[in-house]
């Protein structure tokens, strides 16, 4: 994966299945072009119903250690970093999130 150096997204994504291999690339992209907030505002249909859902954040943790504590799972973790450290920890779908803040 090749990221963006400013804005850190994924630009370009590399794909390998056995054999076949795929190249996603995003070219000449433009962030916060200026686009109005009150586009990105929803407007449901006259007469609809809107019903409001409970969402619940993920917990974080400060320490692989504080984690285990609160799974009942082995938390792994991994050998080789690139060089960064961890410094907090989220549960994700049944996966430790390791996060630098």
């Amino acid at each position: 994966m090749w990221v963006d150096k400013e804005f850190w997204l994924p630009v370009k994504m590399e794909y390998k299945f056995g054999e076949f291999s795929m190249f996603i690339e995003y070219r000449n992209l433009s962030i916060n072009t200026g686009i109005d907030d009150s586009f990105f505002e929803f407007k449901p249909p006259e007469g609809a119903e809107v019903e409001k859902m409970q969402i619940t954040l993920p917990e974080y943790y400060d320490s692989v250690e504080e984690a285990q504590k609160h799974v009942n799972l082995t938390i792994l973790v991994p050998s080789y970093t690139a060089g960064y450290e961890c410094q907090r920890f989220k549960e994700h779908r049944h996966a430790f999130l390791f996060e630098r803040r």
